[in-house]
C-alpha cells in the first residue's frame, strides 16, 4: 500500500511531532508519578496491538515504526504505529494506539498538552460522538492544531482512551477511578487517529472520524479477546 506522494510531507511532520509529543510529556507523568508509584504487570503482551488487522473496511495499512528512543519515552508497554489510506490514492490518516499497565504513566501524553509543548498552537477543540460500525457510541475529543514556519502545517487529531471496555473523550472520566489506591483495571489504551489540513479542514474532520468509526469494533474484539486469554490462564488447574 503506497501512501499518497503529496501527503509526505504531513507523515513526516506528524512523525516529528509525535516524537516531540512523547518527549514533552516525561515531567508530567514525573508528577503523576506520587499518586501511583506501585508498578502493576502488563496483562497485554507485546505485539497485541500489532494484531490489529492491516485492512480494516476499504482502509489499508502499513507499519510506520518509531525510533526505539520514543518507545521508550513513551512509557507505553505496546503500542501500534501506522499509516492506514483509502484507495482513491487521496486520503490517509496516521494511527497511534498506546497501552499502559500503570495509568499514570499514559496520562501526560495528551494532544492538548503534548502538541503546544511541541510548537502547535490549538486552534479549537471540541467533543463528538462516533458511532462505530458495531453500533457503540464513542465519546472524543475533536482538535485542530497549526504550526507555522516555512510552511504553515495544520494538522486534526481525534483522540479517545478505553478503560475495561469503556470509552472515555478524555483522562477526567476516569482519572481518579483508575488512581485511587487499591485501584486496578485490566487495561487504559489511548487513540490517536491524525490527518492532515489541506484545504478544507471539513475533509480531514471527516476522515480520522471515518477510520475511528471503522477501526474501533476491531480495537474492542482484539482486547477482549486477549483479556479473555489472560483471565482463562490465571485459572488454576482443577485438582484431579
Amino acid at each position: 500500500m503506497k501512501i499518497p506522494s503529496h501527503r509526505k510531507s504531513y507523515h513526516l511532520a506528524s512523525a516529528l511531532a509525535f516524537a516531540l509529543l512523547i518527549a514533552s510529556g516525561v515531567g508530567y507523568r514525573v508528577l503523576w508519578g506520587r499518586y501511583l508509584a506501585k508498578p502493576s504487570q502488563p496483562m497485554l503482551p507485546i505485539g497485541t496491538l500489532g494484531r490489529l488487522p492491516m485492512d480494516l473496511g476499504p482502509w489499508l495499512g502499513r507499519e510506520r515504526p518509531l525510533d526505539k528512543y520514543i518507545v521508550r519515552l513513551s512509557a507505553t508497554d505496546d503500542h501500534l504505529s501506522r499509516d492506514y489510506a483509502l484507495p482513491d490514492g487521496h486520503s490517509a490518516v496516521a494511527v497511534f494506539i498506546g497501552y499502559g499497565a500503570r495509568p499514570r504513566d499514559l496520562m501526560p501524553h495528551r494532544p492538548e498538552i503534548c502538541y503546544p509543548a511541541s510548537g502547535w498552537a490549538m486552534e479549537r477543540v471540541r467533543q463528538v460522538e462516533i458511532t462505530a460500525a458495531d453500533g457503540a457510541t464513542i465519546p472524543a475529543e475533536l482538535h485542530h492544531f497549526r504550526r507555522t514556519g516555512l510552511h504553515t502545517q495544520r494538522v486534526a487529531t481525534l483522540s479517545y482512551w478505553m478503560v475495561d471496555g469503556e470509552y472515555y473523550p478524555d483522562i477526567s472520566g476516569f482519572r481518579w477511578q483508575v488512581l485511587r489506591p487499591g485501584a486496578a483495571s485490566d487495561y487504559v489504551i489511548q487513540v490517536h487517529i491524525s490527518s492532515s489540513i489541506e484545504t478544507a479542514s471539513d475533509k480531514a474532520d471527516d476522515l480520522v472520524r471515518s477510520f475511528a468509526a471503522e477501526a474501533a469494533p476491531a480495537i474492542r474484539r482484539l482486547l477482549d479477546q486477549s483479556v479473555q486469554r489472560h483471565n482463562d490462564d490465571a485459572v488454576p488447574p482443577k485438582s484431579p
